[in-house]
């Protein structure tokens, strides 16, 4: 059984992809909630995937999760682009 200190962060993500789905669909600070889709999405490649690819580099499966957290990563910040007004 998970302590109350992680079960806040297993749904403080889960409650932000939330509300960044709703400002997205609504268009209420969407450009807002794309950037810190964004940035949510990139850390947690950052800060999950990268260091169990250190720790452990020759399973597969590690690298296919931090290719499909960066695929995701990029599919949020082309959506940010997109929002922004791009370069």
């Amino acid at each position: 059984m998970l302590n109350p200190a992680h079960r806040l962060e297993l749904r403080l993500p889960r409650a932000l992809f939330a509300l960044a789905a709703i400002a997205l669909l609504t268009g209420l600070m969407a450009r807002l909630a794309s950037k810190l889709t964004t940035l949510m999405i990139v850390l947690f490649g950052l800060l999950i995937w990268v260091p169990v690819v250190i720790a452990d580099p020759h399973t597969h499966m590690n690298w296919a999760g931090l290719a499909q957290n960066y695929a995701i990563a990029g599919a949020a910040w082309i959506t940010m682009d997109f929002l922004t007004g791009g370069l």
